[in-house]
Parts: C-alpha cells; structure tokens; sequence
C-alpha cells in the first residue's frame, strides 16, 4: 500500500513539474514576442494631399430681368418654349382675350402645361429617363426633408416628366397620350374659338425665356446689389408681387450676383476680393465667383455675401433662390497618418534604416490624417514611423 502511495506521488509531481515548464514556455515566447513587438515599427508612405472647407448656403440670384407684359387677360399659347435663348424682337407668345371672366387663362395654362408633357413623353422614347428620375427622385426627398416643399416644386415636375417618358416608350402607353393629347388640343381650342385675333408678345431684350415669374424682376436687378444689407435683401424679397398682366420673363446671360445671407461668424472666414468656387447643387452647376463686398447687419449678427459673376452659368436653373456650396478654403501640403505624428509637433522618418527626428507644422487634422506644411527636409516618398514606442532619434531599425 505505501508503495502504491509512493508511486501515485510521484506520478503527481512529475505532472506538476511538466505543466510548470509548459507555462515557462509560454511565458518566454510571451516575453520574447513583447520585446519583438516593442521594438518593431511600421512605416506610412508621405504623400501630398489637399483639403477644401466648404459651406452649404441658400442665397439669391440678382440680375438683369425683364417682364413680358400683355393687354389681355386671356389663354396664352407660348411660341418659344422654356429656357430658350431668344434674340429681341423674337415673338414670345400669343395671348387671346377673355371676355367671359371665366379664368381661361388658368384652364389653358393646365391644359398647355399637360399637352408638353404628353409631347415630352413621346417624343423621348429612346431617351434614358433613369438618371433624370433618381437626381430628381434625390431632390425632392431632401427638399421635404429639410422642410422645404416649396424646393421640391421645380424637382417633382421633373420627377413626373422622367416618369412619362419611360410611359411614353410602351405603345399601348403612346396610344394612349396621343389620344390625350389631341383632346387636349381640343379643348384648348375650344376655349378661343370665338374670340378676337391674339396679341402677339415680342421680346424685348435678347436672354434667356423663363415663363414663371416671382415677382422681383424689376426689384433684384444687379443695381440692386449696390450696398444691399441683409435687412435691405430682407425687405426685397418681402416686396414680391405678381402681377396678372405679366406672362413671362427674359433673363440676361451676363453679369450677375450671388447675394448669401450668413451669420456673422460665417462671414469673418471670407475674404472681399477673393474668388471662391461656387456649386449650384440643384443642377450640378459650378462656377468661380468674386466676393466683391460683405455687408453686415444693424445688429451686427448677421451679414450678407455679395459674389459677382461676369457670364451666367450655362445650365443655371432659372430659381431666385439657390441651394449652393461654396468653396471656402483649400488647405494642401504634406500628408501623413495622425499616428505619426509627436506632441503635435514633430514627426520619425526611416533615414536609411536609422530613425531621424523631423521638427514639423500640421495644418489640418481630418479623419485620422495630418497635413503638413510642405518645407524641406520632409519629402514625399519618405517614410514615416508610426510605432514610436522605444524610438528615438539615431535607433538602428530592424
């Protein structure tokens, strides 16, 4: 019995003994791996980068308008179709007289405005309608979700159009407007039947043909800009009156300016005399613009940006007020992961396998990256140590 007890004990100790040298195993590769761990280090290319600051405004166009005015009250058949290019003297459109007071001109207006979506849709039945229904589909949502409606008007009648012409490629579909819209004809003609010989509307300047109106045509001219203060825009925009005697409008294609009401925080970030890129975020549309003056309030909270442009954008939609995003300030240098950089002020390289320490100036900090100012001896190409534990300047590198 003692000797199987002594036997037993010994097996036990020698099991104790094993799993003691196991785990001096395991703690030395676990040391030996700390040790590699701490005096490896991992490198980052420099590269040049650049990063502009932007700001999201809505702002208003001021520029050369002119109304076109009738004597008659009645339907208006448009000769020149929306955003045309006319020259002056062009015949805009023909407006008939009613004598009735029955609101033809609001009835002939839906029907007119039904009949060129109907032409629109078969006269696109190879045009894509996809890219024009998603850009649209995208305005409208955002316009509604920032409490906008009156943003998503101009998007939505886009939206219907897209989807008519996908309609409009389906014969039975094509069938079916043409039988609309020849009633619809009809019926518009129905409405002058029996009245006088139309008067005949020319235009009176050369521009661009817009048939809706808002009002401030007369008001927000370029010369309007002259010393415009916010409660000067303000006021401006409050005066809109439309008047019934007004079918249309010709917008000039030269000078024009940008007015951006801002905080007056916002407006210490710019500079007058500087140009600044502007996007027009409805249609996609960019352009360079001078700030030729910035104006603040009475109470000295908010200010007004008034950005010059010599020739209007092609592609520019016809809207008073605009979505834009401007370009405030382009910051470009020397860009490395913000891991490498020391006290914010110096940074590793890998000079030949030895460690050099680089006295540097950030500019930016975005998104995990530095941008340097680029100043000599840092180079793009070099590389940059992001492990910096037990680094030092003149380390030999593994």
């Amino acid at each position: 019995m003692k000797e199987r007890r002594r036997i037993l004990n010994g097996q036990v100790l020698a099991q104790i003994l094993a799993v003691l040298l196991l785990v001096g195993v395991l703690l030395a590769v676990l040391i030996t791996e700390v040790v590699r761990a701490a005096n490896a280090v991992s490198h980052e290319r420099v590269r040049r980068a650049s990063y502009t600051y932007t700001d999201s405004f809505y702002g208003y166009l001021l520029r050369d308008e002119a109304a076109l005015r009738t004597n008659n009250n009645g339907p208006v058949h448009y000769l020149a179709a929306d955003g045309d290019a006319v020259q002056s003297g062009t015949p805009i459109a023909e407006v008939y007289l009613d004598d009735t007071g029955t609101d033809k001109r609001e009835r002939a207006a839906a029907l007119s405005a039904r009949i060129d979506a109907c032409n629109a849709a078969l006269a696109a039945t190879e045009e894509a309608w996809q890219t024009d229904y998603l850009a649209s589909y995208a305005d409208v949502m955002q316009a509604l979700s920032a409490g906008t409606p009156m943003e998503a008007l101009s998007p939505a009648d886009t939206l219907s159009k897209a989807l008519m012409r996908r309609d409009g490629a389906e014969t039975e579909t094509a069938e079916a407007l043409i039988a609309e819209r020849d009633a619809l004809q009809a019926e518009w003609l129905a409405l002058v039947q029996h009245v006088d010989a139309p008067q005949t509307v020319p235009a009176a300047t050369s521009g661009i043909f817009y048939r809706e109106t808002d009002g401030l045509e007369a008001l927000l001219g370029l010369e309007a800009a002259n010393g415009l203060t916010p409660e000067g825009l303000d006021a401006l925009l409050a005066s809109s009156i439309k008047a019934q005697d007004v079918i249309g409008k010709l917008v000039s294609t030269g000078a024009f300016v940008l007015a951006l009401p801002v905080t007056a925080v916002e407006a210490i970030t710019y500079t007058q005399g500087n140009d600044y890129t502007v996007h027009f975020e409805r249609n996609g549309v960019s352009a360079t613009l001078q700030l030729m003056q910035i104006t603040a309030s009475a109470d000295g909270e908010r200010a007004l940006l008034l950005l010059r442009g010599e020739e209007m954008p092609e592609g520019l939609s016809p809207e008073r007020r605009q979505c834009v995003r401007v370009e405030r300030r382009t910051v470009e240098g020397l860009c490395i992961p913000a891991a490498a950089l020391l006290d914010g002020k110096s940074v590793y390289i890998d000079n030949g396998g030895v460690a050099k320490q680089l006295a540097v100036t950030p500019l930016l900090v975005q998104d995990g990256c530095v941008i340097l100012k680029d100043v000599a001896p840092l180079q793009p190409g070099m590389r940059v140590i992001i492990s910096t534990r037990r680094v030092y300047d003149g380390k030999v590198l593994n």
